[in-house]
């Protein structure tokens, strides 16, 4: 067995003080080997009061979006350290994690699967899920065998941006190095308010801002603000009720972070307003006004632009050439339509 990185103590055995401290997510890194540059994660994703109207639901408070509340565009995916993994007997993939099991508050290793994009632990045949985790440690092993608990210290259920429809949402924390601070796996994130959201099935390349389908053994992480986790608040996950398909999802990527050349580079930046449309009337056209009409949108990325959302024309010009779309706001053979607000 391996030797514990970071063994958490039941919920609550710790003074709540502890739990409040902010600490900066370069300490995250330091721990568990990543650079500033890799991690893609700002200092903060907190969602501001004037919102898109593109969205749904409630949410007001939580952070996680709604009509009347905000949502920030952002220019990454995941981009933490537990952002990807394996699960089940899935060989640990090299620099990677595989999540090896689940520790119940009493220390007692149970099995531990991914159901329907939400973590389901199996204690001698009895399911346990959402809110009845908190306070168990969901347990990663490296390719050296040694582990890491991360603690399920928050459950809740926010509803869907299509129709308001519940996704399980999490706050995960670990002990610092010092073995005295729990660190929210999403920096700077109060651990108060969920803020990750799970999506399994296929894996997705940052770089390139692509989707690898079929991965059967594949999880990934999504914290709250980021383009995955607006995707399935979208309803363009997998394995989740509303059946999109992976090129869908590929351009809901594409879309979200403004990857008009299809080739991975973002023109938006967080925070960058944003109205949208998709092909299968979940979020309807909010204008018909030719001079808001931004892009129409594939999975390849923009077929064709009309006013960027943030940069100008000639910017994106310099990297490819795209037609105008001359007021056409037509789904025909696109997933998704943006317009200026």
């Amino acid at each position: 067995m391996g030797t514990p990185l970071a063994k958490l103590p039941p919920r609550g055995a710790e003074s709540e003080m502890n739990r409040m401290k902010h600490v900066w997510w370069i300490v995250l890194g330091s721990m568990l080997g990543c650079d500033l540059e890799d991690t893609g994660v700002e200092d903060e994703l907190v969602e501001e009061d004037d919102a898109p109207r593109s969205g749904g639901g409630g949410g007001s408070g939580t952070g996680w979006g709604c009509r009347t509340c905000g949502f920030s565009n952002s220019p990454m995916l995941g981009g933490f350290a537990l952002d990807q993994f394996v699960v089940g007997a899935a060989p640990v993939p090299q620099g990677g994690l595989r999540l090896a099991g689940i520790v119940d508050p009493y220390g007692t290793p149970v099995d531990v699967a991914v159901v329907n994009n939400a973590f389901v632990a199996d204690k001698s045949g009895v399911q346990v899920s959402g809110a009845a985790l908190q306070g168990w440690a969901l347990r990663f092993e490296d390719e050296n065998a040694q582990t890491l608990d991360v603690e399920i210290f928050d459950y809740s259920e926010q509803p869907s941006w299509v129709d308001d429809s519940p996704v399980a949402t999490y706050t995960l924390t670990y002990r610092d190095a010092g073995g005295d601070v729990d660190l929210n796996v999403c920096p700077g994130m109060d651990p108060d308010l969920t803020s990750i959201t799970v999506l399994s099935g296929e894996r997705y390349d940052g770089t390139t801002k692509t989707v690898v389908p079929n991965s059967s053994e594949w999880v990934t992480l999504a914290c709250r603000g980021h383009a995955l986790a607006k995707m399935r608040m979208l309803g363009y996950a997998p394995k989740d009720q509303f059946g999109s398909t992976p090129k869908q999802r590929q351009a809901t990527l594409k879309m979200l972070t403004a990857d008009y050349c299809g080739t991975g580079h973002s023109f938006t930046a967080i925070g960058q307003p944003i109205d949208w449309a998709d092909v299968r009337g979940r979020f309807p056209l909010v204008t018909n006004d030719p001079s808001r009409l931004e892009a129409r949108w594939t999975e390849k990325g923009a077929t064709c632009l009309d006013t960027p959302r943030l940069v100008s024309r000639n910017e994106v010009k310099a990297l490819c050439a795209l037609p105008k779309c001359y007021g056409d706001f037509s789904m025909a053979g696109v997933t998704w339509i943006t317009t200026l607000q």
